[in-house]
């Protein structure tokens, strides 16, 4: 019985050490994880030190809200820059529209999309950034598993912001050239595909087997609310007598104060806080309740 109280009592210790050995660089002066300033992101760095972590029940709980709510908003504002292009289309490509009349093509509309073989043009832009988004999404998922998540992902924000900005530029520097629309889009997609894999990824570090469907049904609510935004926003100037270049130039801004946001705030992973990782498996988070005795693992799993 002594035997197994001590191997119980062992595990315990490694679970909230971080589940095994740790090397001397990685302790600080009173043997406790260190909390590295360029793994935390500086904001969350100050409010870690700050004590800010500890009016939630715990610092777990505050570390996990946070990132939470970081992806959440991450995700939706990559959602927001995919769906100016297809809000502002039927300004671009009268004829693509069922509501317009074709006189009107000749006068109204974007060269070279307002011509003869408009819908065909607005075609192959729709499939360079489709084509790019998924044969990416395969490179994202790979980098994603072998770099520092806050790095990559902010990356792909600003990536993504420059890309849509850039068509809004289209207007205002009088550009009609196709390769310059299907260029961009290439870009577009590439940046684009950042966003699914590591922003799943910084949620599997954080979040375990408990409540798995709840916490994961309510953050991909992101889809619909940046889809929702994304079509309200650009709606504003996608008319005929607006300038349409800011429905992709407010969309671009508003990606760049996201990446800000999600470069200064997000700690990517629990180890960078000195917490344990979560528990992954049914079987492993009863086995790891029974040897605790307590409540407070089952909490922070």
């Amino acid at each position: 019985a002594l035997k197994s109280w001590m191997e119980k009592e062992a595990l315990i210790s490694r679970r909230e050490s971080g589940g095994g050995r740790r090397a001397s660089t990685d302790l600080d002066w009173r043997g406790q994880p260190r909390r590295s300033f360029i793994q935390m992101a500086p904001v969350t760095w100050i409010l870690e030190k700050a004590g800010f972590f500890r009016v939630f029940t715990s610092r777990r709980t505050g570390h996990k809200s946070l990132v939470w709510v970081l992806t959440f908003f991450c995700y939706m504002s990559y959602h927001l820059s995919r769906k100016p292009f297809s809000v502002v289309k039927s300004i671009l490509c009268p004829d693509c529209s069922h509501n317009a009349s074709s006189s009107d093509n000749t006068t109204d509309g974007w060269p070279p999309f307002n011509g003869k073989h408009g819908s065909t043009l607005m075609g192959s832009v729709d499939y360079s950034w489709l084509f790019t988004y998924a044969i990416a999404l395969f490179f994202s998922g790979q980098i994603a598993d072998r770099i520092n998540l806050r790095y990559f992902l902010s990356f792909g924000m600003i990536g993504s912001g420059v890309s849509v900005g850039l068509l809004g530029v289209a207007y205002f520097a009088g550009i009609h050239k196709l390769y310059y629309f299907i260029l961009v889009q290439i870009f577009g997609g590439a940046m684009q595909s950042v966003g699914l894999p590591a922003s799943v990824a910084v949620m599997g570090h954080w979040f375990g087997k408990e409540r798995r469907g709840l916490i994961m049904g309510l953050w991909n609510t992101h889809t619909p609310c940046g889809n929702i935004l994304g079509t309200v926003i650009p709606s504003f100037w996608a008319t005929s007598d607006r300038p349409w270049g800011w429905s992709f130039l407010v969309p671009g801004f508003i990606m760049l104060a996201m990446a800000t946001l999600f470069f200064f705030f997000i700690v990517v992973d629990p180890k960078h806080v000195g917490l344990p990782a979560p528990v992954h498996s049914l079987s492993s988070s009863l086995a790891h309740s029974s040897t605790n005795g307590t409540t407070e693992h089952c909490n922070e799993n």
